[in-house]
Formats: C-alpha cells, sequence, structure tokens
C-alpha cells in the first residue's frame, strides 16, 4: 500500500502552512486523482473510436497531428525521466506513493498519444478529454510545485523543475489541441459550425459567433442558416422513436414515455446533472462570500494573515459564477433540444402513422390535428421546466442544511411553518376553485339571458329588414293598388 513519506502526512490541511494542503493530498489526491480521470476516460474513448472508419485528412491537417504527437512524446520522455529522478530520490520507493503518482504520469501521456490519434483520424473535433482534463491536472501540479516550492526554504527543488518543464509541456499540447482536425474553411459551405466545435466552443457558444457578426451588420435570411445535424432532421428523429416504441410494443407494460426516454433522453438526463450541479454551485456563492468577508475581518485585526487566502477566495468565487452561467446555458440548450427532438419525433410518427390508417380506423382528422400541433408542442414546453421535480426538493435539501449550519435548531421552526403552509394554502387553492365555479355558473345564467335577448334582437332585425328589402323591390305595386297604409303599418309594428 502507497504511504506519504512527508512529516505532514495525508493532512488534507497542512499544519505547517497557512490555508495550504499536504504535499502528500497534493501529489496522490489532486494530481494522482487527475491523471487517473484521464487514464481510464483516454483508454474508454480510444475504445469507443476502434470501430470508427478512418477519414481522409488533407497534408495541413496531418501536419498538426504529426506536431500533436510530437509534443506528447516529448512530455512522455520528461514524465519518464520524473519517473527515473523520483525512484532513485526516494527512501522506499516500493511503498513511496510519490513514486506511483510519477508512474502513472509516465503511462498517461502515452495513452493520451493513441487518443489523439484515433481522434485526429477518425472524427472531426477535438478531443474533449484532452480539453478538459489537462487544465486539471495543469492546476493541480501547479499547486503541488507552490507547496513544494515553500516547504524548501522556498527554492525549486530539481524534481520540482522537472515537473515545472513537464507542465510547460502539457500546456503546449493542450494549446495544440485546440486545433481541431478539420479548420472552418474545410468544411461545407453552410455545414452546421456545431459539428466540428471543440469543447470549449460549444460550452460557451463561440461556435455560433459568424451567425451573430451576419446578423449584428444586417437582417438573418434563410440562406445565412446553417444546416440541421443529421441527427436532428426529422426523419431520423421519427425513425428512432419508431425504432425505441417497436420495442416497447413487444412487451407487455409498454409505454410511450419509456420510447421518448429510450430515444431522446441521454441529453435530458444530462442536464438534470447540470441541474443538480448548478444548484450545488449556487449554494457555493453564498458560502464563499461568508468565509471572504470573514477573512477580511481577521485580516484587520491581524496583519500577518497570509494574502493567498482571500486571493484563492476571490478566484473561486469568479470560478463558480463563470462555470455556473456555463452550466446554466448548457442546461436550457440541453432541455430546448430535447424538447425540439420530442416533438419533431412525434409529430413524424404521427403523421406516418396516420398515412398508413384506413378510412375508418382514422377517426376524426381533428384528432390527428391536435395529436401533432396541441399535444405534441404540450410535451417540448414539458421538458424546460420538467426537472424541477427533481431539482426543486434538493434545493430545499440544501437551504436547509445552509440554513441549520447558520443558526441550528430554530431553522426547524421554518420548516414546520412550511409543512402546515402547504396543506393550508392548498385548501386555500380548492376554496377559491369553488368561488370561482360559482362565478362561472353566474356569469354563465346571465350570458344565456343576453344571448337569448340578442338572439330575438337579431331575428327581429332581420324580419324588419326582409321586410324593408321586399317593400323596396316591389315599390311600383305598393303605388298601384294603393296598399302604402297596410305595409305602413307592418313596418312599424
Amino acid at each position: 500500500m502507497p504511504l506519504c513519506l512527508n512529516p505532514e502526512g495525508w493532512g488534507p490541511v497542512s499544519k505547517h502552512r497557512a490555508f495550504d494542503l499536504t504535499p502528500c493530498f497534493e501529489d496522490a489526491g489532486l494530481v494522482g486523482g487527475s491523471l487517473a480521470i484521464i487514464f481510464l476516460s483516454s483508454i474508454y474513448n480510444t475504445y469507443q473510436l476502434r470501430r470508427h472508419e478512418i477519414q481522409s485528412k488533407n497534408a495541413k491537417t496531418r501536419n498538426w497531428l504529426v506536431a500533436k504527437l510530437s509534443v506528447l512524446s516529448l512530455a512522455t520522455l520528461v514524465a519518464i525521466a520524473a519517473l527515473v529522478l523520483t525512484v532513485n530520490t526516494s527512501t522506499d520507493p516500493v511503498h513511496d506513493e510519490a513514486v506511483y503518482v510519477a508512474a502513472l504520469r509516465a503511462a498517461v501521456f502515452p495513452v493520451v498519444g493513441l487518443l489523439t490519434r484515433s481522434n485526429h483520424t477518425k472524427t472531426r473535433t477535438s478531443s474533449t478529454i484532452v480539453l478538459a482534463f489537462f487544465p486539471v491536472y495543469i492546476v493541480a501540479q501547479a499547486q503541488w510545485i507552490k507547496t513544494s516550492y515553500e516547504s524548501n526554504g522556498y527554492t525549486l527543488t530539481f524534481p520540482a523543475t522537472v515537473i515545472s518543464c513537464l507542465i510547460g509541456v502539457t500546456v503546449l499540447a493542450n494549446l495544440l489541441e485546440f486545433k481541431g482536425p478539420e479548420k472552418a474553411e474545410d468544411l461545407g459551405e453552410k455545414e452546421n459550425p456545431y459539428v466540428t466545435a471543440n469543447f470549449y466552443s460549444r460550452m460557451f457558444f463561440s461556435w455560433m459567433t459568424p451567425l451573430m457578426s451576419t446578423g449584428a451588420s444586417r437582417f438573418i435570411t434563410e440562406q445565412d442558416m446553417y444546416a440541421l445535424d443529421v441527427n436532428d432532421e426529422s426523419k431520423s428523429l421519427g425513425d428512432r422513436l419508431q425504432e425505441y416504441w417497436d420495442r416497447q410494443e413487444k412487451k407487455t407494460s409498454g409505454a410511450l414515455w419509456r420510447a421518448i426516454y429510450h430515444a431522446y433522453g441521454g441529453p435530458y438526463a444530462f442536464a438534470g446533472f447540470l441541474k443538480i450541479l448548478w444548484d450545488i454551485l449556487a449554494f457555493v456563492q453564498p458560502q464563499l462570500l461568508r468565509l471572504l468577508l470573514a477573512y477580511i475581518t481577521a485580516y484587520q485585526a491581524d496583519k500577518s494573515l497570509t494574502k493567498y487566502q482571500g486571493v484563492s477566495l476571490i478566484v473561486a468565487m469568479f470560478a463558480a459564477t463563470l462555470v455556473q452561467t456555463a452550466i446554466l446555458n448548457q442546461y436550457f440548450y440541453l432541455c430546448f433540444l430535447t424538447g425540439m427532438r420530442i416533438r419533431a419525433g412525434l409529430v413524424t410518427t404521427i403523421y406516418k402513422k396516420a398515412l398508413v390508417l384506413s378510412n375508418d380506423g382514422q377517426g376524426s382528422r381533428g384528432d390527428i390535428v391536435n395529436l401533432m400541433s396541441v399535444d405534441a408542442s404540450r410535451m417540448q414546453d414539458l421538458t424546460t421546466n420538467g426537472l424541477i421535480f427533481v431539482s426543486g426538493p434538493f434545493q430545499i435539501v440544501l437551504a436547509f442544511a445552509s440554513l441549520y449550519k447558520l443558526i441550528g435548531w430554530p431553522s426547524f421552526v421554518g420548516i414546520a411553518i412550511t409543512i402546515v403552509a402547504i396543506p393550508a394554502q392548498g385548501a386555500a387553492t380548492q376554496w377559491l376553485k369553488k368561488l370561482q365555479t360559482k362565478q362561472m355558473k353566474i356569469r354563465g345564467v346571465w350570458s344565456s339571458i343576453f344571448e337569448t335577448s340578442l338572439r330575438r334582437l337579431i331575428e327581429s332585425l332581420d324580419q324588419r329588414t326582409k321586410l324593408m328589402s321586399e317593400l323596396l323591390s316591389n315599390i311600383k305595386s305598393i303605388k298601384l293598388y294603393g296598399w302604402e297604409d297596410a305595409f305602413m303599418s307592418m313596418v312599424t309594428s
């Protein structure tokens, strides 16, 4: 079992430095954890790409691949050098956790190289694993170097220097990965840029920048719009729903919602995860603010406190806000995307079904139109706020936990009031519903009386108009026979 040979132990909080972690926890927990995630996810993604066919690439794209693999090979050599140096300087290489982390670090970069090669030759976008997790590893490794620098009398040791060089090479590899397998000019004339957008472009919607720039200069026309992704076309969505519905029909307990979930539920489930993460960050912000205010108060009383703590809290608040904004936008994007897919899939499936039905089996055509327009649209609207059934109770639990931590047992008073208020609100709603029903009945009586009077008035006006029309049409005959008085009495009556 790996052991921590540093006197500070596993920690995680250091007892020798203010607002800092122990070297063992940073090395094994932060650095080792990030490396393990990169290693496992790279193997899994490479395994998933094994069935994809190799796509034809131009010479410039192949040159970028050579540059990426060269940098990753250099990173592998530096990581191996760091491993050898760690083994030679360790007092117990067999049980030292630093040796295991160095070995994992030396194994990660070759695996990432295999992933980069497969991703670059078989897909059309940059590797999400490299773009998303390499920065996490860089920050964790930089924190370890800072702790090593402070622990050794503010001097940078030779192992820390080698690791610093590795960080530089890793940053270069991460920057090269921003260059995807295809450039913008390599795309089709109106192909959707989302297909080749990288992780950050999709996260911050920068792939829409050209369209937004066009809209800022002139009105956007249909010719300016991008083509739909193949997976979002009506035929593809309808076929997917029909496939899973056919599977559900074979079961005795088949249900439409299950077919919809299997056909389009993947992104929606991920949106639910993002909403939960957003709720957590929403409650992290007040806690960070409380810690910052407490630090400011303590710093005013004792100037010897490290400023690193205040800067770290400010950076954490900014990062939390940035991540929270990105997560919320992605959450709504996935919800609207799922709603659009459900509506398009349902409309396509219903229309196909209506085409093969006989005249006797079709029933009312209005019902079919309502299914395609009203009911399908309601299913689309449901996805927008449907996850509040999961997020709402979770927010209540977080709010109660935060309130209990601040004021203790009096927080149960608020919970009790909430519990009592819920049935009271339900009873009040039922009472208002009854009053509204009575009001509608009264309105119905007066409305029927008014409609009856209005109908009689209209009938009377219709008869008078008809009589006047006949009188004017036959005015010569009336004058000839002297019927003026008779018709006058009929008109006035």
